[in-house]
């Protein structure tokens, strides 16, 4: 698998908030770990077997992490380099989603260090996983859980394969690699 990681403070840039809403959508934050069955209240986990299995996954009460906010989009052929998916020739397909993902330790949500040493390890576990045509990013940002301000992910994941049934695959196993590495490295 492909990986990569960066960071984005600053006042004109993204922050991820719990919770949310938006009155322009009539979307907000849907509590999965208080409510798992909602997961079929979130309109792109029903397009998207592997996406609701991700979120229900995450979410779990023994989880270390929590959702807060995804979405899920297909690529054509034309936006696909496929070097960026360790594929040695083009790719006719692909899958993306991304995912908010915070840490429900309080103390490694308000530590920067603590989170930048978790998306470094969360990179590194990764990389070593044979999953081609896929990749993940993650993107450290400021976030806010109720009154407490901190640091959370947005997590990408993104695959490409010659037809959008080999792209659906590939999209399956990254998210599944991507939710087990959440479990496991952030328990460390």
């Amino acid at each position: 698998m492909e990986t990569d990681w960066s960071v984005e403070i600053g006042d004109d840039l993204p922050r991820i908030e719990v919770p949310w809403s938006d009155a322009a959508s009539g979307l907000s934050f849907v509590d999965l770990r208080s409510r798992p069955d909602a997961v079929a209240e979130i309109g792109e986990s029903i397009e998207s077997p592997a996406l609701w299995q991700a979120l229900s996954v995450l979410n779990q009460p023994s989880s270390p992490v929590f959702t807060s906010k995804c979405d899920l989009w297909f690529l054509s052929a034309d936006e696909i380099d496929p070097l960026d998916f360790g594929l040695l020739s083009g790719a006719g397909a692909g899958s993306g989603c991304y995912l908010d993902v915070l840490l429900r330790d309080q103390r490694a949500f308000v530590s920067f260090a603590a989170q930048e040493l978790w998306m470094r390890e969360l990179c590194a576990w990764l990389s070593g996983k044979d999953c081609s045509g896929t990749r993940a990013e993650f993107v450290l940002r400021p976030a806010t859980q109720g009154a407490l301000d901190g640091f959370a992910l947005t997590s990408y994941v993104l695959a490409a394969g010659e037809n959008a049934t080999v792209a659906n695959d590939h999209f399956s196993a990254a998210l599944e690699l991507v939710s087990m590495a959440m479990r496991d490295v952030s328990t460390r």
